[in-house]
């Protein structure tokens, strides 16, 4: 999980000092599971809308719309990732994989939010993350003979919905 992080933040932060000429404030929260609870390894980050000027001495307001655009952040943000798992590959830290050729080759989806609109707003969002557990007892549909049946929200059948 180290180089999904410092992957993450390598990208936030060169993205924070080429763009705003400043540093950003990070907070990530790591995400492990998805509605069927199959592993989903991910990252949520929460980062102000600016930049510490890089003399520290002024605050670097981002653009009100976004903060960097999404395409640019995915392909800097895949290029560390793989970078890092090729390294630790070499050092012996990771087996060796099959496809990265066609890793790199992919696009890879780095989603944004609009910024929040207060900050109750973003603590909100973030107990959602940080205090959710994996199977609530809201999602137990039944439990008989030894088996337990589930809900969850498929999103490929949400995604169809909305094309």
């Amino acid at each position: 999980m180290s180089l999904l992080f410092k992957a993450v933040s390598e990208t936030l932060l060169q993205f924070g000092q080429t763009r705003l000429k400043g540093t950003l404030g990070i907070i990530a929260v790591l995400h492990t599971w998805d509605q069927t609870l199959k592993d989903h390894f991910h990252l949520h980050c929460l980062i102000p809308a600016g930049a510490l000027s890089l003399d520290h001495r002024r605050w670097i307001a981002a653009r009100k719309n976004f903060l960097f655009p999404v395409k640019a952040l995915s392909r800097v943000f895949r290029g560390k990732f793989l970078t890092l798992l090729q390294q630790a590959y070499e050092r012996g830290k990771l087996p060796a994989a099959n496809g990265t050729k066609a890793l790199r080759k992919t696009n890879w989806i780095v989603y944004a939010k609009k910024p929040f609109g207060s900050p109750q707003t973003v603590l909100d969002y973030l107990g959602r993350y940080t205090h959710r557990v994996a199977l609530s007892n809201d999602r137990i549909l039944q439990v008989q003979a030894g088996e337990v049946t589930l809900s969850y929200r498929d999103r490929k059948i949400a995604i169809e919905k909305r094309r």
